[in-house]
């Protein structure tokens, strides 16, 4: 007889005996004896996401600086240092994600 109750424990009635386990153990079980999860890809697909998201925020930098010349909304000196910013961003993420191999 199996039975869930709301805080995720699982009783199995198996003669006289009642196991009891616990569903995040479970899991947390799995991914410890996981050998495809280990650190060094857990740092080189973290090194990649982060060259991403840096990436896209120098992509947006780039795009409000240019709106802000074309329409001479801002001033130079805000613009300049917005630029240069995005810039920096852009080519640091683009390297990043370049540079890290995949170790599939």
């Amino acid at each position: 007889m199996k039975t869930i109750t709301n805080n995720t424990i699982i009783d199995v009635d198996m003669g006289d005996k009642i196991y009891k386990s616990n569903i995040e153990l479970i899991i947390g079980v799995l991914f410890v004896f996981n050998k495809t999860l280990t650190t060094k890809n857990l740092t080189m697909n973290l090194k990649r996401t982060f060259g991403a998201i840096l990436t896209v925020l120098g992509i947006i930098g780039l795009i409000y600086a240019g709106i802000g010349i074309i329409n001479h909304n801002n001033g130079a000196t805000t613009l300049i240092v917005v630029g240069l910013i995005a810039l920096l961003f852009f080519f640091s993420g683009i390297s990043l994600v370049r540079n890290t191999k995949d170790e599939a």
